[in-house]
């Protein structure tokens, strides 16, 4: 027996669940942005010339992340719509990038850097979690049944309609298996 929850309740998780979407873009742009403009954020000259010295000695963990990034860039708008293919792209690169960090060396961060990598990393968190175990998980689903099952709904509706015009079933009968239908 599954429960009916309210129409608010839903649409208040849906709007929680974009909110968290908009700060996981905002981390990919603060990335984007510190990484390009070079912003060290009052990090001290020697630190900052350790984090090139890093960089360079780990360049091929670097070119592996750069496919993590293009996966990751690539599951967030999927994740919008509610795709099944943004959600396994998002949840396997968060899960891969973990033993990941290993091959990318030791790191210096600056502390904004630093606050900002585990905002995401606890943002991504409460996403897969939503994703997973929420209610939310059923609108990943719905693209793939209302797809798959829309024949059978338009062959079921012209089957209940042949009824309802040989006489076998009244107006009111037809009017709720229709609605039952639409509802699924």
């Amino acid at each position: 027996m599954s429960v009916e929850l309210p129409y608010n309740y839903m649409n208040n998780l849906e709007l929680i669940f974009k909110r968290l979407l908009w700060l996981e873009v905002a981390v990919v742009v603060f990335y984007l942005f510190v990484g390009f403009g070079e912003i060290t954020f009052g990090l001290d000259e020697t630190l900052v010339e350790w984090q090139i010295y890093l960089a360079d000695q780990y360049i091929t963990g670097y070119l592996f992340a750069l496919i993590f990034l293009i996966a990751y860039i690539v599951s967030l708008p999927l994740l919008f719509f509610y795709k099944k293919l943004g959600r396994t792209l998002f949840l396997w690169t968060h899960i891969l990038s973990v033993p990941f960090y290993l091959f990318l060396g030791p790191q210096v961060m600056d502390p904004v850097s630093a606050a900002v990598d585990y905002l995401g990393a606890l943002n991504g968190g409460v996403i897969i979690a939503m994703m997973y175990f929420s209610d939310i998980s059923k609108k990943f689903l719905q693209n793939k049944v209302t797809y798959a099952g829309s024949k059978n709904i338009s062959s079921e509706l012209e089957r209940i309609n042949k009824l309802r015009e040989e006489g076998s079933i009244s107006e009111e009968e037809f009017k709720a298996a229709k609605e039952k239908l639409l509802n699924q």
